[in-house]
């Protein structure tokens, strides 16, 4: 039972995420913790549901779903520093207040049917649990990198009448996305070409520091979560 009272609200947009655990098969989700029980952890949530896919033989489609609904699941329990037990009741209370039409009986019955299950898995110490927990310590910061691109082009440079091209001008357009707050944001700063060579300079460095660190942690028998190529936070 949850020892203090929790009111937060369900998002419409959450409830699909909910229905997948409301409808997911007991036997994936016993193999899905004891999977997630021996797995490595990521904040890479697409390579750790090929990872559980071979592990249970379970096929990937079915498994993808019921990861990314536990993840985000995780990681909003870490944030309202509740418990596993406590979360899942007061979630289930929430769902219990859901308009009709969004949550109807049959998703009641399978989420009840699962509750213990999905807060067992939630409350166990694995690949879930610890990368949801290096998620939220990344989301910790106040701006996160999404991608990036550079544009390069040349630009005219007119003499004051606008009749004579004088020269063309290189500029190098480095467009960043990041997350702040949960919105997408950008920005576009422009470059030089000598700088063009500082930032490949200093990327090159921070990888050769990373992979420094990496080898240095794993002879110390240290193990490193792995962000993997898509992070999902």
């Amino acid at each position: 039972m949850a020892s203090r009272s929790v009111s937060f609200s369900i998002p419409a947009s959450e409830l699909p995420r909910l229905k997948v655990l409301a409808d997911a098969s007991p036997d994936h989700l016993k193999a899905l913790q004891d999977a997630l029980a021996v797995e490595k952890p990521t904040v890479d949530v697409d390579a750790l549901c090929g990872l559980i896919a071979e592990r249970t033989g379970i096929e990937i489609g079915a498994l993808r779903p019921i990861i990314r609904a536990l993840w985000r699941l995780a990681i909003v329990q870490r944030g309202l520093g509740l418990s596993a037990d406590q979360f899942v009741e007061a979630l289930s209370a929430q769902l219990r207040e859901v308009v009709p039409g969004k949550w109807d009986a049959g998703d009641s019955e399978g989420w009840a049917a699962r509750q213990r299950q999905i807060a067992s898995l939630l409350a166990s110490e694995g690949a879930l649990t610890a990368g949801a927990k290096a998620a939220d310590l990344l989301l910790e910061q106040q701006l996160n990198f999404c991608r990036a691109r550079v544009v390069t082009d040349m630009r005219p440079v007119l003499d004051e009448r606008a009749e004579r091209v004088q020269g063309f001008l290189p500029i190098h357009t480095l467009g960043i996305t990041y997350h702040e707050l949960g919105e997408t944001r950008s920005v576009h700063i422009a470059m030089k070409y000598s700088q063009l060579a500082e930032l490949r300079n200093q990327l090159e460095r921070a990888e050769r520091k990373e992979k420094l660190l990496r080898e240095t942690l794993a002879g110390a028998g240290f193990s490193v979560i792995d962000m993997g190529a898509e992070s999902d936070v």
